[in-house]
């Protein structure tokens, strides 16, 4: 079993907003970096889409999730506002899903490409220029195409670019947790290696055929 395989199980054992070490000061930040671009770009909207358990860095980035979401527009409230989102599932997740975000407006949505499409529709006054993040990569076939479909007035820009950009540069507050886990995984580690059981794994290791005649054939291979 690979780790990919059994990540989603670890994951979804403990979902936290831990606000001491990433407050909401933080996300406040990235979201005025991006509005920044947004406006050098002249785009009007941005929709950021990802997907638990291994895709969700896009929307993460903005709110924290790390649930199915596609966060609206960043460009749509003034800067440190948080975003809009809609949460791809059951409304009664809302509840605990937003103890865990700074997104305020949090919408179920069991198709996230039509209550994208209702999102613009909303805006006044409706934005011309829309940026896709993750969209095109990610989202199903028949659901992007349907939002592209319905959007003939608008011109569509890869987004892409920006989000990974802004992604890769972390803020000294990233570079300080990413540490933190570091020294975790490598005390976790040392850990196991000083338990019982791993000490009496290695006084009973040997090699595969010890104990049994090895041919010739078998020690020039070896050899």
């Amino acid at each position: 079993m690979t780790m990919e395989t059994m990540q989603p199980t670890l994951k979804s054992g403990r979902n936290a907003w831990d606000r001491v070490n990433m407050p909401v000061g933080e996300f406040q930040e990235r979201v005025k970096k991006i509005r920044k671009r947004m406006k050098a770009l002249g785009m009007d909207v941005l929709l950021a889409y990802g997907h638990a358990f291994n895709e969700y860095g896009n929307y993460c980035y903005f709110d924290q999730l790390q649930h199915p979401a596609s966060p609206g527009s960043p460009g749509g409230r003034p800067a440190g506002r948080p975003p809009d989102a809609d949460v791809r599932g059951a409304s009664r997740a809302i509840p605990s899903v937003i103890k865990m975000t700074w997104v305020e407006d949090l919408r179920a949505a069991s198709d996230v490409s039509k209550e994208c499409l209702k999102y613009l529709q909303e805006k006044k006054p409706a934005p011309s220029v829309v940026g896709f993040a993750g969209l095109h990569r990610l989202m199903p076939s028949h659901q992007f195409q349907f939002l592209v479909d319905s959007l003939p007035q608008c011109r569509i820009v890869n987004a892409d670019p920006l989000m990974n950009e802004l992604r890769m540069l972390k803020s000294p507050l990233e570079i300080l947790q990413i540490r933190r886990a570091s020294r975790i995984v490598a005390r976790t580690f040392d850990f196991i290696g000083s338990t019982a059981f791993a000490r009496s794994r290695k006084r009973s290791s040997r090699p595969p055929h010890a104990g049994r005649p090895v041919s010739k054939e078998r020690r020039i291979l070896e050899s």
